[in-house]
């Protein structure tokens, strides 16, 4: 009697978000294949012997891609541009036609300087959907970057904006200055 092998069931499709990437892994024919995405741009695929090696595998290429990200920061911490285009690409809010319009609105302001109050106005928003804006693109930003504002009181009350730009306060909220960070006015051209 001969010993037929059994081999396990492939394993089920995996969906897993990991910093700004998304990675799909799931069985291909014999074997275990992963996909990394950034965004909608396909970053990476690789085979493994299963689907959790090919997943454990793309996840560590993945940490190796951000600690060279990290590396390359500025003295401040600060992303590269190619690390901002990634961030951005992962960040559906950008599409957001409103944001879009404000960000293009502020670039164009010489040296991407402009007055909070100013700029929503112009943009045709209130103050508060513009610090609605503003507030969830840092958010988000800081979360992918794993970005930490400093511990100094005035940069935490503004600590969304910390991740893609600098500020000078005013007398009132709407007497902010607010600059984008150079790297990220690049990474949005």
């Amino acid at each position: 009697m001969s010993k037929t092998e059994i081999s396990p069931a492939p394993s089920a499709k995996m969906d897993v978000t990991h910093g700004c990437y998304r990675v799909l892994a799931g069985p291909r024919g014999e074997v275990g294949e992963a996909i990394a995405y950034v965004g909608m741009r396909k970053l990476d695929q690789l085979t493994e012997d299963t689907v959790e090696q090919a997943l454990a595998a793309m996840l560590a290429k993945l940490d190796i891609r951000r600690d060279a990200f990290i590396a390359q920061r500025d003295e401040q911490g600060m992303p590269s541009v190619d690390e901002y285009r990634e961030a951005l690409d992962a960040t559906p809010l950008v599409m957001e036609s409103r944001l879009d319009n404000t960000l293009h609105a502020h670039s164009q302001r010489p040296g991407a300087r402009a007055n909070a109050g100013d700029l929503a106005r112009s943009c045709g928003l209130t103050e508060t959907a513009f610090w609605l804006e503003y507030g969830r693109l840092g958010r988000r930003l800081s979360a992918l970057l794993a970005i930490d504002p400093p511990k100094d009181k005035t940069v935490r009350q503004l600590a969304s904006l910390y991740s893609f730009a600098t500020f000078e306060t005013g007398a009132r909220p709407s007497d902010l200055t607010i600059t984008l960070r150079p790297a990220f006015l690049e990474a949005l051209q």
